[in-house]
């Protein structure tokens, strides 16, 4: 049907416009069953098929010559011009490269078909449009591939449509198309449906390939996003199956101690761990790292229960670790400040012990015993509830020895304040 539309196209004789116009479809199963023996005759004898050629040529000529000056004598129906299948057969050499048939041009001198005018193309396209017609399917791709060379562009239409056709459908049958996604909803951040430029629009092969490396792209996402719903997907199932055993497992060290729990887990694999961190990671407060260890050895024997509650305890302990800070800082600030304030006096009395100067360290000792009471205590004593005496030591430690306050001394000097640090974070708070 594609090559019928065609014809109209065919700037050729009128002879050849009527054949094509008025030739039936082309049969689902070829009619010309000798073109293999034709084929390989012709390949070794090109000299001979090209007389042949000339001879059908001829037969052709005489036949349209008798009919124009003796037709209207004539009162039978007129006959069908003969057929030329070796003169065809040689078109599809040409198109299709036939190395015998290109070695006896080039030894004739004669043009390849990249070298020919266009014109020459399209009256032998209208002739291999005939042979298509009578059920010749090489002729048929013969005609196709200088169908491609007439008409460059429909080819990149095809390719753009191919590529959008291919997005949409792998859209169409992801998790989000099946189950969750319609109008302009998105899959991996692609719009649905997947956007076919018009025709026109791209006209160039680079154009083109831009376009399909796009589409590429977008499947990639697509088939990203979909093994990662289908991971989920198996994680959940597998996860649902193992609850009725993991009840199990905790209602048994429930029953009994957490260091029962723990001895099982270290010889029952998954669910007793599980189980086990469960009930770490329950406590009060919360003991994260022993939880994690416990999760981890649950997620490596085979528990998908085990790998998820592991990463959720990976950002407890992270929000742990932020809050601790949170709760940290005030301590902090405020020990410096006191240190900062306490060598301060301790400086003036030594450099100018004036009575001036003595009073306005007492005054200066007020403020201090005033930042203790309202800031530093309050803020140690909500530290040490929360994270316990040993870590505020270790932080305490560490905050002196690596990140003690500074000061100005004598003669513009500047002055690490170890000291006074160590000695602000050691007040003993009521």
């Amino acid at each position: 049907m594609v090559l019928r539309r065609m014809c109209a196209m065919v700037t050729a004789s009128a002879l050849a416009l009527v054949a094509c116009a008025e030739a039936p479809p082309a049969p689902k199963v070829p009619a010309w069953t000798a073109w293999d023996n034709e084929n390989r005759w012709c390949s070794g004898n090109i000299d001979a098929c090209v007389k042949r050629c000339e001879d059908e040529d001829a037969a052709r000529n005489a036949a349209q010559h008798q009919t124009r000056w003796w037709g209207a004598l004539d009162t039978s129906p007129e006959a069908p011009p003969p057929e030329r299948p070796t003169c065809d057969m040689l078109l599809v050499y040409r198109v299709e490269g036939n190395q015998p048939y290109a070695d006896w041009r080039k030894a004739h001198g004669l043009k390849t078909l990249d070298e020919e005018r266009a014109g020459w193309i399209q009256e032998y396209w209208a002739q291999l449009s005939r042979a298509c017609t009578r059920g010749e399917t090489h002729a048929c791709a013969a005609a196709e591939k200088l169908d491609a060379r007439l008409h460059p562009e429909k080819a990149l239409q095809a390719r753009v449509k191919a590529a959008a056709d291919e997005v949409n459908a792998a859209l169409s049958s992801s998790f989000c198309g099946r189950e969750l996604c319609g109008g302009n909803r998105t899959v991996a951040g692609v719009l649905l449906p997947f956007q076919q430029v018009q025709a026109n629009a791209l006209k160039t092969e680079q154009q083109v390939a831009e376009y399909e490396k796009a589409a590429s792209d977008v499947l990639q996402k697509i088939a990203d996003y979909n093994a990662a719903r289908q991971a989920d997907a198996d994680r959940l199932a597998k996860m649902k199956d193992e609850q009725g055993p993991i009840e199990q497992a905790k209602a048994d060290c429930g029953a009994h101690s957490i260091d029962y729990c723990k001895t099982k887990c270290a010889g029952s694999g998954a669910l007793y761990c599980f189980a086990y961190g469960l009930g770490l990671w329950h406590s009060q407060p919360p003991k994260l790292t022993e939880a994690r260890a416990a999760m981890q050895t649950a997620c490596d024997a085979g528990s998908p229960s085990g790998c998820y509650a592991m990463h959720q305890i990976d950002a407890d302990v992270q929000q742990a670790a932020q809050d601790a800070d949170n709760w940290w800082s005030p301590v902090e600030s405020s020990a410096d400040e006191i240190a900062n304030a306490n060598y301060a006096s301790d400086l003036t009395l030594r450099v100018s012990p004036t009575l001036h100067n003595q009073r306005a360290v007492e005054r200066a000792r007020l403020v201090v015993q005033e930042l203790i009471r309202g800031k530093y205590c309050p803020a140690k004593k909500e530290f040490i509830k929360r994270q316990g005496q040993s870590e505020f030591q270790r932080r305490a430690a560490d905050h002196c020895a690596n990140h003690a306050p500074t000061a100005g001394g004598v003669g513009g000097t500047s002055v690490t304040l170890t000291t006074q640090c160590r000695a602000s974070f050691a007040i003993a708070c009521p």
